[in-house]
C-alpha cells in the first residue's frame, strides 16, 4: 500500500516513480561507499536547524539528488524539476560527490566548532592551496628577477591570448596534470603571442618555459577541509601552518586517497539579512 505521505508530495509523479529512483540511487551510492559522506552532510545541516542557524540549500548538480532531497540536505524535488543525477554521480565517474554548504559567518563558525568538538579537533584538516607561476603574472614576475627589459612599446605581451600562451608550454617541464592535458591538447596557435615569443625566444626558451608552473605560494582552501577517522600524521602528508593543520595535497589528490572534501561555505551579508 503506498503512504499516503508520498502522495501528497508526488502530485505530478506517481510514487512508484519515486521508490525507482531513489533505490537507483541508494544501490549507486552505496556501491561507491558514499553512504557515510551524504549523513555526515545531513547531520551538518541537522545541526544548523537545531540552532537555529542560516543556511541556503546545498548547491550544484547534487540538486539532482532524490537521496540528498529526502535527507533535506537540498530542497529542490528533483523529478518534479527533471533534474538528472546522473550529473551529481554515475556509475562511470570516479570522483568523490562534492556538496557545496552555504551558511552564514555565525553559523559557519558554530558548525565547525561542533565539528572539532565530535570528532577531535587534531581531526578536522584543512585543505592546502598552492599557487603557480601563469601567462602574464609569470613572465612579468620572471622578467623582474632575471632583469630581463620587455619594451613598453611591445604591446604584442598585453594582446596574446592565454591559449595561445599555454600551447607554447607544451613542452614544458611542469607537473601535467597542472597544465591540463585535455585542455592544451585542443588549443590552437595564436598568432598575436607567436609574433610575441619569436621576438623573445631566447630569453623564453632559457628562463619561461622551465620555470612555467613553478609553485611560488602556498595557502589555505577558502572553505574546504577534511575529517579523518584517525591522526592525520598516520594518513596525508600535513603540515602545521599558522596554528591550523594543513594537507600538502590539492583537495583533488587528498580525495584520490578516498577523503570527501567538505566545503563550509559563507555567504557574504547572510548575517546582517
Amino acid at each position: 500500500e503506498e503512504d499516503p505521505s508520498l502522495v501528497v508530495t508526488s502530485n505530478v509523479f506517481p510514487v512508484s516513480e519515486y521508490l525507482d529512483r531513489l533505490e537507483e540511487e541508494r544501490s549507486l551510492i552505496a556501491s561507491k561507499g558514499f553512504e557515510p559522506y551524504f549523513h555526515i552532510v545531513a547531520f551538518f545541516y541537522d545541526f544548523v536547524r537545531q540552532i537555529g542557524g542560516d543556511a541556503g540549500p546545498a548547491r550544484g548538480s547534487a540538486g539532482g539528488s532524490l537521496y540528498a532531497y529526502l535527507l533535506s540536505i537540498t530542497k529542490v524535488d528533483p523529478l518534479r524539476h527533471n533534474c538528472l543525477f546522473e550529473r551529481f554521480l554515475s556509475e562511470d565517474r570516479i570522483d568523490l560527490p562534492d556538496i557545496d554548504m552555504d551558511f552564514s559567518t555565525s553559523t559557519r563558525d558554530a558548525l565547525e566548532e561542533m565539528v572539532k568538538d565530535r570528532w577531535g579537533k587534531e581531526k578536522i584538516v584543512h585543505i592546502g592551496t598552492y599557487s603557480r607561476l601563469k601567462t602574464k603574472s609569470g613572465i612579468d614576475a620572471i622578467a623582474r628577477a632575471t632583469g630581463y627589459s620587455i619594451p613598453a612599446n611591445d604591446g604584442s605581451l598585453k594582446q596574446y591570448s592565454k591559449r595561445g600562451l599555454e600551447l607554447i608550454f607544451t613542452d614544458a617541464q611542469a607537473p601535467q596534470d597542472a597544465r591540463g592535458v585535455d585542455e592544451l591538447e585542443s588549443l590552437r596557435e595564436d598568432e598575436k603571442f607567436e609574433q610575441f615569443y619569436l621576438q623573445h625566444s631566447d630569453w623564453f626558451d632559457a628562463y619561461v618555459i622551465p620555470l612555467y608552473e613553478t609553485i611560488v605560494g602556498k595557502g589555505k582552501h577558502a572553505a574546504g577541509a577534511v575529517i579523518l577517522p584517525e591522526h592525520p600524521d598516520e594518513l596525508l602528508p600535513i603540515e602545521y601552518r599558522k596554528g591550523l593543520v594543513m594537507t600538502q595535497f590539492k583537495d583533488r589528490y587528498t580525495e584520490l586517497r578516498g577523503f570527501p572534501k567538505f566545503d563550509f561555505l559563507v555567504i557574504d551579508g547572510a548575517d546582517v539579512l
